[in-house]
């Protein structure tokens, strides 16, 4: 029993040692392998019934750390959000310029500021006209280019969650389907599947896209949700949805639980975006419609605000010769809509020379015009018939038409209009003189709507034709709130107003003011929300505009304003159309060439303050255009330098948590090839028992013989 003790022991030791140094051999060559984890043989003690009878080799365990391996996954997720937000803003910043470069907004009315002040010298100098209007339409490039970058980066963004989405359900399917197999793989007894690193580099990989948390059974699968248990993989698996679109409202990620073996949905799919809390497509989500949405909100503002207070002043000058024809904006008005002006203006045609050939007196609160003098002729209560009295006041001077919400002038004879409202009873409807309100002689336009207060009151006819709005209040981290559409129910606006309200239930609320402005505000519980438009089908009659987009109602609009922000379409390519002179409507010459009184009125209409409305991170002020566009270039950069430092942060947590990890479950050569070194020597000590024991055989056969 004694020699067959040793040759047991002798056996044993080969055959356990070999196997260890083929763990120990795997080791070393996947020093330099992603994702590998270190094996260690465990050796025990070979006794059946007690009795010593060798080694053996009790399993090949994985050297992993529970804590270590927790805190990379969290430190991928969070280093990937910042890592993909920073590469982003950092196309943002090419974009802004730098203040005083020459190229940013804010080096762009310093620009136009420092024209108009060459061209008080002399306003009539074409070479003056010309540089000043080449550093409006500067200023205007810088804003609409600014606004299309803001708006092809959100949609870069959206179509980066579309590939995000693709990536993560390829991930969360082959760890699912990794899962039996490691299952399999752990009843048998194998605890050191290779399998297991596979899945860990899956793993890692979701991480990276989305903020995970793990939770490893007893049977060796892992099951996986995100940080606040939304279930991706467990005995089913997720797949999540999305459809990319090019905004200004975008579709929502949504999950789905499905059959592991049937592949059929299980149970109703739900919104993922409020349950991301870290990876790729958090950084992605925050940036498309927290960081960009913000700043395009303020620019929208700038812009909005830019537009009027130019084109307020731009509205009460003139310029020689003065322009046969005056092409209004898009009002959104229809023709049967009450007209709501109140105060005085004149409508004078003079020759090229400026002098008065004609001139129509309107008195708005008194529901008359006169022409030349004459005897007082009805305004009616409409704007149709408004412009039906104008025209039949012009005669065979000009034309007045009313088109798709939009007012048009046309001289004859080569004479053209000057339009000045009354000094001490200037005209309004809505808190907007007659002129600005019909966009006749604007200095800049936008795709959106920067005329909110559009005079309606309550009472005020809809004039929809059908159609309904889709709306939601969307979250900081994505929640959806009050999802709703409400359908065109009633007659007036206010009807529209409470269908809005009744809607969103208190979640978010509508009120016209008196300028016929609709001010959104969001209910108790839901500050930091915005109003998102999703849909609006509705139009007014003709004229193109929808309810939301006719007072600016939702972000959509907000980031409309300073879109395609560009000189009207009179003055774009005519320096002679830029209004310098200030009206003289008593006297012969109504308009002077030598005057640049208009001129002034615009260079002070950059030192006056002017009120902002809130938008993104920046509330509602009122300072002058300088200050806000110094005010939006800070919140840029304060975004971007709270990313970098947010980047940096993770980036170095990472490396700390990947270096301890590493540490602790990573391959050393120099231990391993000791261990080596010390597993051939144990094997080598039991070839030689097997040689001692044979050497005993033999004498004891030699002895038995003799």
């Amino acid at each position: 029993m004694a020699l067959n003790g040793v040759i047991s022991s002798g056996l044993t030791a080969i055959a356990t040692n070999s196997a260890a140094m083929r763990v120990t051999s795997d080791n070393i060559a996947n020093v330099n392998t992603p994702g590998y984890v270190r094996r260690v043989a465990q050796q025990s003690t070979l006794a059946p019934g007690g009795q010593l009878a060798g080694v053996q080799l009790s399993e090949v365990q994985r050297i992993v750390n529970a804590y270590l391996d927790k805190e990379v996954l969290t430190s991928n997720g969070n280093a990937s959000r910042y890592t993909v937000q920073s590469s982003m803003m950092d196309q943002l910043n090419a974009s802004l310029g730098e203040p005083g470069d020459g190229s940013s907004i804010g080096s762009r009315l310093d620009a136009v500021y420092a024209a108009l002040g060459q061209s008080a010298l002399d306003p009539s100098s074409l070479a003056n006209r010309l540089g000043a209007l080449n550093r409006f339409n500067g200023l205007a490039q810088e804003i609409s280019n600014l606004a299309g970058s803001i708006s092809d980066m959100r949609t870069a963004a959206d179509q980066q969650i579309g590939s995000v989405v693709s990536e993560a359900n390829i991930v969360i399917k082959k760890i699912t389907d990794l899962n039996p197999l490691i299952q399999h793989a752990t009843i048998a007894g194998d605890t050191g599947s290779g399998l297991l690193d596979q899945r860990d580099t899956l793993v890692s990989q979701l991480s990276s896209l989305i903020g995970i948390r793990t939770l490893t059974q007893a049977d060796g699968r892992m099951f996986i949700s995100t940080t606040d248990g939304v279930q991706l993989v467990s005995d089913n698996y997720a797949v999540l949805k999305f459809q990319p679109s090019s905004g200004p409202s975008f579709k929502p990620v949504m999950v789905q639980t499905m059959n592991r073996i049937s592949n059929q949905p299980v149970g109703s799919q739900q919104i993922l975006e409020p349950h991301v809390s870290n990876g790729e497509l958090r950084g992605l989500l925050d940036i498309r419609d927290e960081t960009l949405s913000g700043l395009g909100q303020e620019l929208g503002s700038l812009a909005q605000t830019l537009s009027s207070a130019f084109n307020a002043v731009h509205n009460a000058n003139a310029a020689i010769p003065s322009p046969g024809l005056l092409q209004g904006r898009n009002t959104g008005l229809l023709g049967t809509d009450a007209l709501n002006f109140t105060g005085a203006t004149t409508i004078a045609i003079a020759d090229g020379s400026g002098v008065k050939q004609h001139d129509i007196a309107i008195d708005f609160d008194a529901g008359t015009l006169s022409v030349d003098g004459g005897p007082p002729a009805g305004l009616g209560a409409s704007v149709d018939s408004f412009v039906l009295a104008l025209n039949t006041a012009l005669g065979s001077n000009g034309s007045a038409s009313f088109v798709d919400g939009a007012l048009k002038l046309s001289a004859t004879g080569g004479n053209g209009f000057v339009i000045a409202d009354d000094s001490a009873n200037p005209t309004s409807r809505g808190g907007v003189a007659f002129s600005q309100y019909f966009g006749l002689n604007d200095l800049f336009t936008s795709s959106g709507n920067t005329v909110l207060t559009t005079g309606l009151t309550a009472s005020d006819s809809h004039g929809l034709s059908g159609g309904s709005i889709s709306l939601v209040l969307k979250g900081p981290e994505g929640q959806r709130a009050g999802e709703t559409t409400v359908a065109v129910t009633g007659a007036t606006v206010g009807d529209v107003i409470s269908a809005l309200n009744t809607a969103m239930a208190g979640k978010a609320n509508f009120a016209l003011d008196a300028n016929g402005e609709v001010q959104v505000t969001t209910g108790l519980g839901y500050s930091g929300y915005d109003l998102e438009i999703t849909a609006d089908t509705t139009m007014r009659g003709t004229t193109g505009q929808s309810f939301t987009s006719l007072f600016g109602i939702g972000v959509g609009n907000k980031l409309a304003m300073a879109q395609n922000f560009s000189l009207a379409s009179g003055v774009a390519n005519a320096p002679q159309r830029l209004a310098f002179s200030k009206p003289t409507i008593t006297a012969t010459a109504v308009v002077t060439a030598g005057d640049n009184r208009g001129l002034l009125a615009l260079q002070d209409a950059m030192t006056q303050t002017h009120n902002f409305a809130s938008a993104g991170d920046l509330p509602g002020r009122s300072v002058r255009l300088s200050d806000f566009t110094a005010a939006f270039y800070q919140d840029a950069a304060s975004r971007g330098s709270s990313i970098n430092a947010a980047q940096s942060a993770g980036d170095t947590r990472l490396k700390l948590a990947q270096q301890s990890q590493s540490e602790k479950e990573g391959v050393n050569l120099d231990e391993e090839l000791a261990k080596m070194m010390s597993l051939q020597q144990a094997y080598n000590a039991g070839a030689r028992l097997l040689v001692v024991a044979q050497q005993l055989y033999d004498a004891l056969l030699q002895v038995v013989g003799a």
